[in-house]
């Protein structure tokens, strides 16, 4: 079997972040996270962090969750909820939507 290029490392019992170590020197580690005003968030290596998501929506909910089993190939379960940043006070801009996916490692 091929071994996986990078390796993923969680922080806390319920995450919140996730640090992937890549082989690529520029890039490791590549960490995912949520800011405290819900701005999700990548850094790489010595990088400073840049936004994913735009001012206009906020992240919370966020948590990750290893499904990695006894294989080789790493599987990880992203949970987040994503809501309208409506500044107007009109409900009818009103808008969230929770969203849930799997990735896991191609080999």
């Amino acid at each position: 079997g091929t071994v996986s290029p990078w390796t993923v490392r969680f922080y806390g019992q319920r995450p919140t972040s996730i640090s992937l170590s890549m082989a690529d020197v520029a890039k490791n580690p590549t960490i995912f996270d949520v800011t405290a005003d819900g701005i999700l968030r990548i850094k790489e290596g010595t990088g400073a962090p840049v936004a994913i998501t735009s001012d206009e929506v906020k992240v919370s909910n966020f948590k990750l969750t290893n499904l990695t089993g006894t294989g080789a190939r790493e599987n990880i379960k992203v949970e987040m909820t994503v809501e309208y940043k409506n500044t107007s006070g009109d409900v009818h801009y009103n808008y969230s939507k929770k969203l849930e996916t799997t990735v896991s490692v191609r080999q």
